[in-house]
């Protein structure tokens, strides 16, 4: 279990560490983050370490070109396959970790990457040639992704808490949530207690551009 967080829009790049600070609980091992002040957006990581345990795996992760950064929460069963078929294309690898497969394979093939994935995942690229951070949730929902929608932009991370460090969040209670949070003891999405917060569905994806969701697909 790791913990991912950031933003596209007009937030001061201080909020990523108050962002990612709120999750800690969730990767105890490292800390990172990433501002892109042309794009105006920023990503952040709190690491539990399980595959690749040195520094190599250190997120958020770039490319040799530094025009694409990942965070990434998860677990990719068939990411050796993935690398065997990443090499034979010319790419290479400075860790063993199944983030930089995700890199490349964003790199190689784009959005159509989450047709060859085979895992539990939440991710968040940024993409600095198309000018997008693009987002998306495993198939079952296993990892968890919420939304928030903000005057200023949109922020993302794995729990509310980290959402709440941002003071433009609306704090206004979705009373049809609460209705169903006591009736079921759980909240179908895309709904939570926030009216201004969103779960990302499972096997959904979005493209986040100058601080506005573009599109969203499932």
């Amino acid at each position: 279990m790791c913990g991912i967080a950031g933003f596209s829009g007009n937030f001061e790049p201080e909020l990523l560490p108050k962002m990612i600070e709120a999750v800690a609980h969730r990767g105890p091992d490292d800390q990172g983050h990433f501002f892109q002040p042309q794009m105006n957006c920023g990503i952040a990581q709190a690491r539990l370490s399980i595959i690749d345990l040195s520094d190599r795996a250190h997120q958020p992760m770039s490319n040799d070109e530094q025009s694409l950064h990942i965070v990434f929460n998860g677990e990719i069963y068939n990411f050796p396959e993935l690398r065997k078929q990443l090499i034979d294309a010319g790419y290479n690898f400075r860790s063993d970790s199944d983030t930089e497969v995700l890199l490349h394979l964003y790199a190689e093939k784009g959005i159509e990457m989450l047709a060859d994935i085979n895992g539990v995942f939440a991710f968040a690229i940024i993409d600095r040639k198309n000018e997008q951070v693009f987002l998306a949730r495993d198939h079952l929902g296993v990892k968890p992704l919420y939304i928030g929608n903000t005057a200023a932009g949109i922020i993302f991370c794995s729990e509310i808490k980290g959402l709440l460090a941002c003071h433009e969040l609306q704090r206004d209670i979705d009373t049809a949530a609460v209705n169903q949070h006591l009736a079921f003891i759980w909240c179908p999405g895309p709904r939570t207690m926030l009216k201004s917060v969103k779960k990302l569905g499972p096997g959904e994806a979005c493209l986040i551009k100058n601080g506005k969701i573009t599109r969203q697909w499932q």
